[in-house]
């Protein structure tokens, strides 16, 4: 990776991680924690999976895999962080522990009494 490069890349973490705010974009922690995970491994074009991770997984587990790799020296981070991710979570599983995410949950879905129905004339079936 060129200077240059990480200079930019390094920027551009620094803007994310200091100015969410200013990033009209971001609205949840989810989708900082998701952007700056892209940002640090250098894997744009992956954020949408960075996100669903977030989202889906325990902060704790995240930060786990997170603090592994940023000891590691690999050539692909990203992929590193997502081996590791899913080594936390079978071990979590296997002590027990719930693995997803903590958010609150969502109301229940109205399911509208009046359901359309097709009728169909007697006559055709004759």
């Amino acid at each position: 990776m060129s200077a240059e490069r990480l200079q930019d890349a390094l920027a551009k973490y620094q803007q994310i991680v200091t100015q969410p705010e200013k990033n009209p974009y971001v609205s949840t922690p989810e989708q900082l924690r998701a952007l700056q995970l892209a940002t640090l491994y250098d894997d744009q074009d992956h954020k949408i999976r960075y996100l669903n991770l977030c989202r889906r997984t325990h902060p704790a587990i995240i930060e786990q895999a997170a603090s592994f790799v940023a000891d590691a020296q690999a050539h692909n981070k990203g992929a590193l962080f997502m081996w590791k991710v899913k080594e936390i979570r079978a071990q979590w599983e296997k002590q027990g522990k719930d693995c997803r995410h903590p958010s609150p949950k969502a109301p229940p879905k109205k399911t509208s009494s009046r359901r359309s129905k097709r009728i169909v004339p007697a006559s055709l079936f004759d």
